[in-house]
């Protein structure tokens, strides 16, 4: 009788950092195991488990990881989010993100096909891909779920994303003859910014926080000068970055959306210098003390390469110690925007948000925390294949993850210092 089977090797780093996982160290904890059901990836310690699935999963200790979730339908298997099935997530469960440098063999093609939605990793620093302009939508780009052998034609985002992501706040707009627009005195309502009371279609007098009285109305255009007048600007080779703080209204305390419809419309408060054609934009998601915000616009033109690392010589500069010097690199190939690993130390990820069906033949890394996981999908002939959902396996020797150590690396634990 004919069974389709999923293997699982299984490599956890035993040092847990920030969630990272060391491609160059042989300390090692490897497991393999193969599944011919539906079952939970559970990680206790530096143990791997497969659990059957009823219900919820049973987790042995306080400190156990749900990785992934293997699921079956008909006679395909699809790897599962662990946690897309309940309401709130929590530490129990660990993300799961596509390694880059794993997708190399399909088709002959090296790396991954970025698209807008997208959610890299590199070292501990994560970026979301806002925008891109001059790049070929793929039908991946749109499905709710994907095929193992096109994962590398991209589409793991959950959905297009725009360069400023929060939700935009209706406001209100001055006119003569509303009482919001008078002060004490019965004056007419003026910025409280140029102290002009003349308003336009293009330029109106807008309340856009708590403030009231002489201090309620400001124009549009007043109020994005302001804004933009807290952010700095970094230009690096062709790429610019923007920083700020938490932009809020120093009265009242309100903080400020990224974007205010106003009479229908929809205006962007902070408005950033884009190139005519062939960006990319992306938006640094790491939290810091200093709740600072970063947006990076690259400008493809004349340019086929974006190089990504900690080295004074790279196009997008992150000081993070768990980066890399040369650590990814973004290529310009016919028209599509490919993202490729250069043997960094902890890894260059993109963030699984779709279920993806597990074709026989098909191969991928997926790395949960401090645990790789390489997932292959093989058709076996055996008598007793049919009994038990998930068996496993005698210990195999794992191969090594697709990374050559490097005899003379420089780079530091990131565990000895904190993160920036």
């Amino acid at each position: 009788m004919s069974n389709i089977s999923v293997e699982f090797q299984v490599s956890t780093w035993n040092r847990d950092s920030h969630g990272l996982f060391d491609y160059e160290t042989k300390n090692l904890v490897k497991k393999s195991f193969k599944a011919t059901g539906p079952c939970w990836i559970i990680r206790t310690q530096d143990q791997i488990t497969a659990d059957n699935i009823e219900g919820e999963p049973k987790l042995p200790e306080e400190n156990s990881k749900v990785l992934a979730m293997l699921t079956q339908t008909g006679s395909n298997f699809v790897l599962n989010r662990p946690y897309q099935n309940h309401k709130e997530t929590n530490q129990t469960f660990e993300k799961m993100w596509l390694v880059v440098s794993g997708i190399k063999g399909y088709k002959g093609q090296k790396g991954y096909k970025l698209s807008e939605g997208d959610i890299i990793r590199i070292g501990r620093v994560v970026l979301r891909i806002n925008e891109i302009n001059g790049s070929k939508e793929t039908s991946e780009n749109t499905q709710s779920e994907l095929r193992c052998p096109q994962i590398c034609n991209g589409g793991l985002g959950s959905r297009k994303r725009t360069v400023l992501t929060e939700e935009p706040l209706n406001v209100d707009v001055a006119s003569e003859g509303s009482s919001q627009c008078l002060n004490s005195l019965n004056e007419k309502a003026q910025c409280r910014i140029c102290l002009m009371e003349t308003a336009s279609e293009e330029d109106p007098l807008i309340t856009p926080c708590k403030c009231s009285g002489t201090m309620a109305q400001i124009h549009l255009n007043c109020l994005r000068h302001w804004l933009t007048s807290k952010v700095t600007t970094r230009e690096i080779n062709n790429s610019k970055s923007y920083s700020w703080k938490t932009l809020e209204c120093e009265l009242c305390k309100m903080k400020y959306p990224d974007k205010l419809i106003v009479k229908g419309v929809t205006h962007d408060l902070l408005g950033f210098e884009k190139p005519q054609s062939n960006y990319i934009v992306l938006e640094n998601l790491n939290k810091d003390r200093s709740n600072l915000r970063t947006i990076h616009v690259i400008a493809m033109t004349n340019k086929n390469n974006i190089r990504l690392g900690r080295g004074h010589d790279a196009d997008i500069r992150i000081t993070d110690i768990s980066v890399s010097r040369n650590h990814a690199t973004i290529r310009l190939i016919k028209n599509n925007l490919v993202l490729e690993d250069n043997e960094s130390k902890f890894g260059t990820l993109v963030q699984i948000k779709k279920p993806i069906f597990l074709d026989i033949g098909s191969s991928l890394m997926v790395q949960c925390g401090r645990s790789v996981m390489a997932i292959s999908v093989k058709k076996s002939w055996s008598l007793f294949s049919c009994f038990g959902s998930c068996s496993k396996a005698e210990e195999a020797e794992i191969p090594e993850i697709e990374h050559e150590v490097r005899e003379n690396t420089d780079e530091s634990d990131p565990s000895d210092s904190s993160p920036q």
